[in-house]
């Protein structure tokens, strides 16, 4: 069950408490403060987060004939190891003074440590259950409400991202101009960032996915785009386990591991194709502003477009991505510095992306007219950008058209 809140104070009397796989937040200050004794604490599959208190052994409350258990494993924010005391009162077993006969943690709290299990092997969970963020309140309109957080569109500062120059990076190590893996043998600059939080202002809730072939776990928003089997950009929200994503290569991976984890900072590196290699994943540079749609759903009445997010991203940033590359073809570079407001959202986003959530309300008659205009300004755009990118093949279908005209004339 999905609960919300944190640890209420619990009675003096109480002697087991069980909160598995809820999703719950907040610290463990309860088991610092409180006064209850226990001999049971489940706590596995949550969100805490701090430290593990130093007096918890003194919450509990183990003998021979009630031995303790403790678990607290899947809880990835929980820091530091398991309090000495705890260890005290374990090995203690030995002895037969007291009986703490489980203690189970994840490998941050346990290494080194008297745990007697880690994380799955502890065998409350087959897998750490992933906790979505909480659906949107209900409206009248069946369209997807727009307006969704910053922190919601983008990966986190632990992703990793191969570069040419400078290796395997961090996310929150790149910077403007870096040269990255976006396809099998393709590197691109990095022209912007849709959002560039690198002094931590949001807190964002990323899911966590790993597959057998993947370097470590890519960290994204749910409502970020990620490349399925069949070259499909859909949110990652709509991904599970099994299911299969393209990797660097081209092939594809099934997932094994989705999980949720909370982490400050947020960051959307663009591309020139929208593309961006994370993790060993093929993953876009953009994301639904729509909770959980992959198409675009125009006015209040929710009348879907085919056009999805991904590329609706690189219609709307047409006109950037064409300065930036003019920039690249006059000074070998592209910008070096940007304007971000105080959430970290890149200034080339923030204004077409409050343009769009206004259109987004609108009746079908206004928005769908405003969309079709704006695309095909958008679209002319995107023509020049073409013609820049392959002047030798503009030239030829200009002489193709102009001899096929001469040739006309003559007849």
């Amino acid at each position: 069950t999905r609960l919300s809140g944190t640890i209420p104070p619990l009675p003096v009397t109480l002697k087991s408490f069980s909160l598995l796989g809820s999703g719950v937040l907040g610290n463990l200050n309860e088991f610092k403060e409180g006064q209850a004794r226990l001999t049971e604490l489940w706590l596995a599959g949550n969100q805490f987060e701090g430290t593990i208190p130093l007096n918890m052994a003194a919450r509990m409350d183990c003998s021979v004939t009630a031995p303790c258990w403790l678990h607290l494993e899947g809880n990835p924010e929980l820091e530091g190891s398991m309090p000495p005391g705890l260890c005290t009162r374990y090995l203690a077993n030995e002895n037969k003074q007291d009986q703490f006969v489980s203690l189970g943690g994840d490998a941050a709290q346990c290494d080194g440590s008297c745990c007697t299990c880690v994380g799955l092997e502890c065998g409350n969970f087959e897998e750490f259950p992933v906790f979505a963020p909480p659906p949107p309140p209900s409206t009248s309109s069946p369209a997807p409400a727009p307006g969704l957080p910053p922190g919601q569109l983008c990966f986190s500062g632990a992703t990793l991202v191969e570069t040419k120059d400078r290796g395997l990076l961090r996310m929150d190590q790149l910077q403007l101009g870096d040269l990255v893996l976006t396809d099998a043998e393709t590197y691109e600059p990095i022209y912007s960032f849709g959002h560039y939080d690198i002094n931590a202002v949001n807190k964002a809730e990323f899911l966590q996915i790993s597959t057998e072939q993947s370097l470590g776990s890519l960290e994204l928003t749910p409502n970020h785009f990620v490349f399925k089997e069949g070259n499909q950009a859909v949110p990652a929200s709509s991904l599970s386990v099994g299911d299969k994503v393209v990797m660097a290569s081209g092939d594809s991976d099934a997932i094994v591991s989705i999980r949720t984890v909370t982490r400050k900072g947020v960051f959307a590196p663009y591309t020139y194709s929208g593309t961006i290699i994370t993790n060993g994943i093929k993953s876009s540079s953009f994301a639904t502003v729509q909770d959980n749609a992959r198409y675009v759903t125009l006015g209040t009445n929710g009348i879907q477009v085919p056009i999805t997010y991904h590329q609706l991203g690189l219609i709307f940033e047409s006109p950037h991505r064409l300065y930036c590359r003019l920039l690249w073809l006059v000074r070998g570079r592209t910008t070096t510095t940007e304007t971000y407001n105080d959430e970290g959202m890149s200034v080339w986003v923030e204004q077409p992306l409050q343009w769009y959530e206004w259109l987004l309300q609108q009746s079908p008659i206004v928005s769908g007219s405003l969309f079709v205009g704006t695309a095909g300004v958008l679209g002319v755009v995107n023509v020049v950008e073409w013609m820049l990118l392959y002047p030798g093949l503009v030239l030829a279908v200009v002489v193709v058209v102009a001899s096929r005209r001469f040739s006309s004339k003559r007849v």
